[in-house]
C-alpha cells in the first residue's frame, strides 16, 4: 500500500485517497522527491516549488495514476494526431530515470520529434534553468516558424 509519493523508478502507481493518511507528509514527501530530482538549480527552485505546493488544494494526493504518462493510451493519441506537429522534447539530465525513460519512448514514437538536452537541469528544467530553457524553446520557434 503506498501511502505517500514514492520514487518507484517510472513505475506507474496507485494511490487512493483513503491510504492518504497525512496529507501534509505526503506534499512533504512529494517535494522531497522532486527536489531530488533536481539539477544544480535546486537551491534557485526550492522556495517557489514549495509554494507552489502549499497552494495546492487536496486533489493532488488523491489523484489517481495507474499508467505511466507515456504509455499505450498516449501513443494512440498521437498516431491520430496530425502529421508534422511540431513537438520539442526537453530532457533534463538530472531528472528521475522513469521521467527520462518516458521522454525516450516519446521520441521513438514520434521520430520527427526535435529533442533538447539540459545535462545539468532535472525536472524543473525551465525554473532551474529558465535563460537556458528559453533560448532551447526560442531556437525551436524560429526553426518551425513558416
Amino acid at each position: 500500500m503506498n501511502r505517500g509519493y514514492e520514487d518507484n523508478g517510472g513505475e506507474s502507481e496507485t494511490r487512493r485517497e483513503s491510504e492518504i493518511t497525512d496529507p501534509g507528509a505526503f506534499l512533504e514527501a512529494w517535494v522531497g522527491l522532486m527536489l531530488k530530482h533536481t539539477g544544480t538549480g535546486k537551491n534557485r527552485i526550492e522556495r517557489p516549488l514549495r509554494d507552489m505546493v502549499e497552494r495546492w488544494s487536496l486533489w493532488q494526493p488523491q489523484y489517481e495514476r495507474k499508467r505511466p504518462l507515456v504509455g499505450p493510451s498516449l501513443l494512440r493519441m498521437l498516431k491520430q494526431a496530425p502529421q508534422g506537429l511540431p513537438l520539442l522534447v526537453v530532457i533534463g539530465g538530472r531528472d528521475s530515470e522513469g521521467s527520462r525513460n518516458s521522454s525516450r519512448r516519446l521520441l521513438e514514437w514520434m521520430p520527427e520529434a526535435r529533442e533538447a538536452h539540459m545535462p545539468e537541469a532535472g525536472h524543473f528544467s525551465n525554473m532551474e534553468q529558465p535563460e537556458l530553457f528559453n533560448l532551447i524553446v526560442a531556437d525551436f520557434l524560429a526553426e518551425i516558424r513558416p
